[in-house]
């Protein structure tokens, strides 16, 4: 009788196998359980189908789109695996969705050639357990400088045919990363105003994920960022206050004050708010995203540096008016003044003073990056 039954169970059980096809997986995308069925071998069109529905569900930007593909490949081929079939499995995954993708098999171990219109030389080591896998992007079929022992690909054309290049510098982010909200404020000094924002701190970890970048490369989402945040919403009301003098000052102080010197590589605005930290490059960043706020025309700024230090230099509405004090550099028959987030210069009572401006250090310095070029 008890084998009879244990017949009867295991019948079932592969009834219920072969009707629901291979077991579903739950994978963990930043924070979001998702199950995903993959299937062994080959991605198969339902998986396909299913990831595009998911995509589109999460309003993925192209940067998601090849995460969640990392994810599922990894689903198939878990670390204990070679990196070569992980490889080949995202390789043809990203193809199946749509990208320009080819699998590479160099010197240093297996790559994924992914084409971009907006991000070329880049290596981003992939870490599978043990094993290390290099994600290529590409521009325009050519492998850049940066790679180890100065590796430089040629991919064959046929190679990258098929498919569109990834967006690589759009900020559409996973809705279900902007869903936790930490309400926070900036304190403005010597002023009956409160600058409130959002903390996004599951935001924060999506784009941590991102490829390091520089200041060129997320400039441009600066105010998108800050909107996201709400912080846009109330640095308009910094106006009241006055003159520009005044105004280009406060937001200067008020940033000092409140954000912590902290050395890093360059990150997103809303990184940057979340732990409300940052270095000299991260806090020009933010501060380029507050002029913007602040409708400061694009052409009235740059960023210049010196060394390792990188600060913006803004200039007067008119040229009739400049700041007190008034370091700056002399660029095309106009006066930039300094803007330094990261500048502090204390007075005999020990308040802080930094000022549009004031001076970082004395030197040359080289313009780096203006946004009226973009």
């Amino acid at each position: 009788m008890r084998g009879l039954l244990l017949g009867i169970l295991t019948l079932v059980m592969a009834h219920q196998a072969l009707a629901a096809g291979a077991p579903r997986g739950r994978v963990d995308f930043f924070g979001l359980q998702l199950h995903v069925h993959v299937p062994p071998g080959e991605p198969t069109p339902e998986l396909v189908r299913h990831l595009q529905r998911t995509i589109d569900r999460l309003d993925l930007d192209d940067y998601g789109l090849f995460r969640l593909a990392q994810v599922v490949a990894t689903e198939a081929h878990p670390p204990r695996r070679a990196a070569r079939a992980h490889a080949r499995y995202l390789t043809r995954l990203l193809q199946e969705l749509g990208v320009r993708a080819s699998y590479l098999d160099t010197q240093v171990g297996p790559m994924v050639g992914i084409a971009t219109t907006d991000y070329g030389n880049l290596s981003l080591p992939l870490q599978l357990g043990s094993q290390q896998l290099q994600l290529a992007v590409v521009l325009d079929g050519r492998l850049g400088e940066g790679f180890p022992d100065g590796l430089t690909l040629q991919i064959p054309a046929d190679a990258m045919a098929r498919g569109r290049p990834l967006q690589l510098s759009s900020r559409r982010l996973p809705k279900h990363t902007l869903r936790r909200r930490d309400k926070r404020s900036l304190r403005v000094p010597h002023a009956s105003v409160v600058l409130a924002y959002d903390a996004l701190p599951d935001a924060a970890a999506y784009l941590a994920s991102w490829p390091a970048a520089d200041l060129a490369f997320h400039a441009p989402l600066a105010l998108d960022d800050l909107r996201l945040t709400g912080l846009a919403d109330s640095l308009p009301s910094l106006r009241a206050l006055g003159d520009e003098e005044l105004v280009l000052d406060t937001l200067l102080q008020t940033l000092q004050e409140e954000l912590t010197y902290k050395e890093g590589p360059m990150r997103s605005v809303v990184e940057i708010l979340s732990d409300g930290s940052g270095d000299c490059d991260q806090q020009a960043l933010l501060l380029w995203g507050a002029l913007q706020a602040l409708d400061v025309a694009p052409d009235r700024v740059m960023a210049v540096e010196q060394g390792n230090h990188l600060t913006l230099a803004v200039a007067p509405s008119h040229p009739s008016v400049h700041p007190s004090p008034a370091h700056g550099l002399w660029v095309e028959d106009r006066w930039f003044y300094f803007y330094d987030a990261t500048t502090y210069v204390r007075d005999h009572l020990g308040a802080t003073v930094s000022q549009w401006g004031t001076a970082h250090g004395q030197g040359t310095w080289s313009v780096v990056w203006r946004p009226a070029a973009d």
